[in-house]
């Protein structure tokens, strides 16, 4: 075998080390991430109240832990004349998510909290956010889509993962 065959040998192996390792690595990660998922448990939760017409006008995630933040963020939404109290929460059991889409010229839009995640260290709330499609009869009059939601109290980081959906009409 001359110094290219060996140096072929050398590269073959080295090749096929990598390959091994790389496997070994995404296998990990793979299976990291299965059991993040498969000891995650859905979490329940309520709906407060759902709509598109709020005084809340730009899009913005909301985690409320005490009656401040309640009131505050509750006082900026409610579109009421006179303005309602906000409901009554137990922060010590509860925690309320709230998402507001923002302003549009337009009905057709929304927003939904679909699902809320413990996934042991942290919490991932998923958010679906629609849009009319080209060829939807929509009505005429700004709107605010948002969705405000009453949970088990929640300790540990939240994020929020958003997806968009377009409404197909014919």
């Amino acid at each position: 075998m001359g110094k290219l065959g060996f140096l072929l040998s050398v590269f073959m192996i080295s090749a096929v080390v990598t390959s091994v390792i790389v496997n070994i690595h995404l296998h990990a990660v793979n299976n990291q991430l299965n059991d993040e998922f498969s000891e995650s448990r859905q979490m329940e939760f309520q709906t407060i109240e759902k709509g598109y017409f709020s005084m809340h006008r730009s899009p913005a995630y909301y985690v409320i832990q005490n009656e401040e933040e309640w009131t505050n963020l509750w006082n900026r939404h409610d579109i009421s004349i006179p303005q309602r109290p906000p409901p009554e929460v137990d922060f010590s059991e509860f925690t309320i998510i709230a998402v507001f889409m923002g302003e549009f010229n337009t009905g057709g839009y929304g927003i939904e909290i679909q699902n809320i995640f413990d996934m042991n260290h942290s919490v991932v709330v998923k958010v679906e956010k629609t849009y009319p499609g080209k060829g939807c009869c929509v009505f005429e009059a700004f709107t605010y889509p948002y969705h405000i939601v009453k949970t088990d109290k929640i300790d540990k980081e939240i994020t929020f993962e958003a997806v968009e959906r377009t409404i197909e009409c014919p």
